[in-house]
Order: C-alpha cells, then sequence, then structure tokens
C-alpha cells in the first residue's frame, strides 16, 4: 500500500535477517529503532547516521538534502531515549538532522520485503528513489538470515543539462570517541569502513558496524570533523555543499579533543560520485552491515548457586554466539557476500514480493497479513547458535515480552511453518528435547539456554499449547514428508495427550466430589 503525509509518520520498516535484529526505516526516509544490538531498541537514533543527496555543475551548488521527508509533529525529544538533549520541551533531536535541507514530503511504498520513497524533490534536478529490504526467500532461511541492510537510491536527471551527483552515506560509530577506530576497506571493487573499537583486539566479542558500497567513483572520510559544541555536523554540511569531494580525514589516536566537548560522538561517511545526462537514470547500492556476534540472556540469566559442582548451572553461561556469526567473520565479510550476491538475492526476494501481492485479497487485508510477516525479522525472534529459531511473545521498546517460543502464542503463528519449514521444526525439537516432563506434560515456555536446570519449568502445561505440540508435529511431518524426523520424536510426541487427558479427569473427579 501507498503511505503519504501524516500516514507516514508511525512506520517504522524492519531492515535486517532472521534472528539478527534489524534497522527501522521510518516513513518519511530516517532511521531510527537500531535494534541490532542484541535486544529491542524502540525509539532510538544512532548518531548522525543518514542519506544525503546533492546534485552540482562543476563547482556549483544546485541543490543538497538529506534523504529525508519533512519530520512529522510533534517536534520535540520526547520519544528519543538515550540522548541527554532528548526531552518534552526540548526540540526535535539533532541526529534526525533537524535544520538540515530535507524533502517536503514522500510516498512510502510497503510491499513486505520491499520499502520504496518516492520523495517529492520540487527544485531538486532529479527524480530519486529510494528502496531498501532485507532477503525475505522462503525455504532459504540463511540468505534471509542477513545481518544488513540493502538501499538501492535511483536518480533519474529530469533536466536537459548533464548535471553530477552525490549520494552520500553517514554511520555513527557506537563506541565512544577516545576509543573509536574507523577503518577503511577498499578491495574487489567495494569501498567499505569499518567502525570498531580499541577494545575489539582484545576482545572479539565486542562486535562492529560497516558502511559499504560498490560505486566505482567514491570519496570518503574515516573521521568526521571533531569540534567544540555541534561543529561536527555544520561541518560536514558545509563541506557537502561547498565540495565536489570529501577529503579524507583521519585524526590520530592521541589527537586531544576540545575542551568543549558537547558531542563526543566518531561518525564517518562514504559518498558515491556519479554524472548523469538529460533523462539519464542509475542505481546506487549502499548496504549497513552489522556483527555483534554474543547474544546474553538478559532478560532471566542462570543464577549459579555455588555448589561447585561442574554439572550444574554455575558452569552454563548466560551468552551464546548468534547464528548468523557461524555464516560470517566479520561486518565486511558480510557486505562482500551481499555486494557479490546483490542482484540474485533481490530477484528471488522479488520473486516471494510478487507472487504474494498478485493475490486476490483486498489490498488492506494484504497489507496487514504482510505487516506481521516482518515480525520474523524483528528483535521479536532469535536464531540460537545451532540455527534453532526462538521467539519472545513480543517486544516492548528495550526488552522482550515474555520469553519461551510460548506455545500458547505461537500456535497461531502460521507464516513460519510455510515459509520457512526447518526453522519451524526447530521449535519442536527444542521443546520436545527441553521443556517435557517424564509424565508428559510440556512446559509452555522454554528457557535459555536450553540446557539450564529449571527446564522443563514446573508450572503446568497449558492445555492449547500442549495439543497444539501435537498437531504442529503431525503438520511438520506432512511438510517435510521425513519419516526419520517423525519416527525419532514419535515416543515423546504420544507421552503428550495422556498428560492433559488424565489431568482432565483427575480435575473432573474432584469437581463431581467423587
Amino acid at each position: 500500500m501507498k503511505y503519504s503525509g501524516k500516514k507516514c509518520n508511525e512506520i517504522s520498516f524492519p531492515l535486517g535477517g532472521i534472528g539478527t535484529g534489524s534497522i527501522g526505516l521510518k516513513g518519511n526516509g530516517a532511521l531510527i529503532d537500531w535494534e541490532i544490538f542484541n535486544r529491542p531498541n524502540k525509539n532510538s537514533v544512532h548518531g548522525y547516521s543518514h542519506f544525503a543527496i546533492k546534485a552540482m555543475q562543476g563547482e556549483k551548488l544546485l541543490d543538497a538534502r538529506v534523504l529525508n521527508g519533512d519530520i512529522p509533529a510533534p517536534y520535540d525529544g520526547h520519544r528519543y531515549k538515550g540522548l541527554a538533549y532528548a526531552g518534552e520541551y526540548q526540540g526535535v533531536v539533532r541526529p534526525l538532522m533537524a535544520g538540515v535541507p530535507h524533502f517536503k514530503g514522500q510516498t512510502f511504498t510497503g510491499e513486505y520485503p520491499f520499502a520504496s520513497i518516492d520523495f517529492e524533490t520540487d527544485k531538486f534536478p532529479a527524480k530519486i528513489n529510494l528502496t531498501a529490504f532485507n532477503p525475505f526467500i522462503p525455504l532459504n532461511d540463511k540468505d534471509s538470515s542477513i545481518p544488513a541492510a540493502f538501499f538501492e537510491m535511483t536518480i533519474e536527471n529530469t533536466t536537459h543539462e548533464s548535471i553530477d551527483y552525490t549520494i552520500c552515506g553517514v554511520l555513527t560509530n557506537p563506541y565512544p570517541q577516545e576509543e573509536s577506530i574507523s577503518e577503511l576497506i577498499q578491495t574487489d571493487g567495494i569501498t567499505a569502513i569499518r567502525l570498531c573499537s580499541e577494545r575489539e583486539k582484545m576482545d572479539k566479542k565486542s562486535g562492529h558496524l560497516c558502511l559499504s558500497t560498490d560505486c566505482s567513483d567514491v570519496s570518503y572520510q574515516q573521521n568526521m570533523f571533531r569540534g567544540s559544541w555541534f561543529d561536527q555536523l555544520n561541518i560536514y554540511w558545509r563541506e557537502f555543499c561547498e565540495q565536489t569531494r570529501f577529503k579524507n580525514r583521519l585524526y590520530d589516536k592521541n589527537y586531544a579533543a576540545p575542551i568543549i566537548n558537547w558531542n563526543p560522538i566518531e561518525s564517518s561517511l562514504v559518498a558515491a560520485h556519479f554524472t548523469l545526462n538529460k533523462g539519464e537514470k542509475r542505481t546506487v547500492k549502499f548496504l549497513i552491515s552489522w556483527y555483534y556476534p554474543i547474544l546474553n540472556n538478559y532478560w532471566n540469566p542462570v543464577k549459579p548457586c555455588g555448589c561447585g559442582d561442574t554439572h550444574c548451572d554455575t558452569e552454563i553461561s548466560n551468552q551464546w554466539l548468534n547464528y548468523y556469526a557461524r555464516l560470517f567473520s566479520s561486518a565486511f565479510s558480510v557486505a562482500q557476500y551481499c555486494l557479490k550476491n546483490w542482484d540474485i538475492l533481490r530477484e528471488q526476494s522479488m520473486l516471494f514480493k510478487n507472487a504474494l501481492f498478485a493475490c486476490s485479497m483486498p489490498e488492506y487485508a494484504l497489507d496487514r497479513a504482510v505487516a506481521n510477516i516482518s515480525t520474523l525479522k524483528s528483535t521479536t525472534c532469535l536464531r540460537l547458535s545451532d540455527g534453532s529459531f526462538y521467539g519472545f511473545e513480543g517486544c516492548q521498546a528495550d526488552s522482550g515480552s515474555c520469553e519461551g517460543s510460548c506455545t500458547h502464542v505461537w500456535n497461531y503463528a502460521y507464516a513460519l511453518p510455510f515459509l520457512f519449514p526447518s526453522l519451524e521444526r526447530s521449535m519442536r525439537e527444542l521443546n520436545l528435547q527441553y521443556t517435557q516432563s517424564e509424565n508428559g506434560g510440556m512446559s509452555f515456555r522454554l528457557l535459555l539456554p536450553p540446557e539450564r536446570s529449571d527446564n522443563p519449568n514446573p508450572f503446568r502445561p497449558c492445555a492449547d499449547g500442549q495439543f497444539g505440540e501435537v498437531i504442529k508435529a503431525y503438520r511438520e511431518w506432512k511438510i517435510c514428508g521425513d519419516d526419520v524426523w517423525l519416527k525419532k520424536w514419535w515416543p515423546k510426541i504420544k507421552k503428550m495427550p495422556g498428560n492433559i487427558l488424565s489431568r482432565r479427569r483427575i480435575l473432573m473427579r474432584g469437581a463431581s466430589g467423587s
């Protein structure tokens, strides 16, 4: 469906893989909800991270704008957390690029897994479309679990003259300025800046980000200007508008920051340059990839008992490796894979999208169904080290809500078993292996890590969840046709109904006084 005006205000389109976290594409084109750090992070912004575009003829600037539409009302910062100057009555938060030229408006088209934004360019000498996605390919769970956001900027010269265009991507380092590192990587036709920290040299678990493009003509800054007050943003925009290309800036790690430094963040940028003649069109690719390999159980960690027994929970870690960290070795290896395979990943995702939107459902009903599919790419869902799928009931602003792949919630989720049946089967396997008691009863929440001693939870089974596990096991076998799989789990499956039925008979006898 297409959205414009106020209807774009509450859109946050998740760009990320299954179990990788995601970045939200706001309805006006801004980047929000940075949920890539292994937990929910609603209403967050990430420094000055954004895209911008300019048009020049020689050294003459025709126009320059942030690749966003209007910032919607209310114009205060109360909804954006984690910022010292974000609060009620304090105005629009600066990381949303307030005060910098942007576009008057936009039309947002959401056809999951693709988001498309057409900007109202008014005086800007081009027609501009931003398309963003992350691969969503049924039956291919690996390529649907890539920790990256894909961006395509398509520019069409609508004038009668040749124009030089620049598209700039800015990404902020998540680590404090005093320990941040910005590494330039140029290889195999890729230009990338990897944003990490000093601590990563000692601890590979700390993670990092990467901004990359395969454009052949680029300029870059490993470090944007460091200064007092709000010089970083001011100097960046002046350089963007006054220079045809960026000159690299790289501070020595011993550089002394100004005494008055109200904005001690580190940002880097990569700019793609190209020329279009009258009526010509070109698409430029940018990728933001991330690599935060270790997932921590922050919501219900195992509590060491102190008994000294090496087989008890004391020795069970509350950390484990994200599945995507078994597929890739770094955020740059993600970028290499994505840029090399971009076209096939896009094509296969588009096949799914086109097939889905060719159905005869009313547009409003299809829009709602497709919106629910996007939950699979949200922080509601995890993938454990072996690739098994796990889900909360939903998400709060900064934490998962109600752990455990709750059986009487996930009973009613029907996208996963038909789009990614191997992931749905992994839920059956985890539940059968770790939540079933000797009497056949199953706790309806699986705690992580699954081998902890309080699995299965002693709380009573839930009838809808337990019977649902039986029906779903039958469904999974019908979908995969794997008799070996069914035979392996059959002894546990056939114990489940007996437990619920016997409990029901006991309760009925108690109610009748017999």
